[in-house]
């Protein structure tokens, strides 16, 4: 096995690239294995064919409330948010 540590700013780097791409908004120690697959990734442990599963816990709705201004965390269209909380209801059921 391998462990990888990750900087703060990688981590909420991570976070607003899974918003903006994905309309999955986590709290920070959620986006966390995200910055963990970048790195893997830059150092070669994991290659870009790979299959991978990243589990990210934990919603970013209270991260908002603390945000200042309340929009820094990242900035979403509504389709986009839409678009992952029907991904999300579908996966459940």
């Amino acid at each position: 096995g391998i462990a990888v540590s990750v900087s703060d700013n990688d981590i909420l780097e991570s976070q607003k690239e899974l918003v903006r791409r994905e309309g999955i908004l986590l709290e920070p120690a959620g986006a966390t294995p995200l910055a963990g697959l970048k790195r893997l990734l830059e150092e070669g442990w994991i290659e870009k064919d790979e299959e991978v599963v990243l589990i990210g816990t934990g919603s970013g709705l209270r991260e908002i409330a603390k945000a200042s201004p309340p929009t820094s965390i990242a900035t979403m269209e509504i389709s986009k948010l839409r678009e992952g909380l029907e991904r999300m209801i579908r996966g459940c059921t």
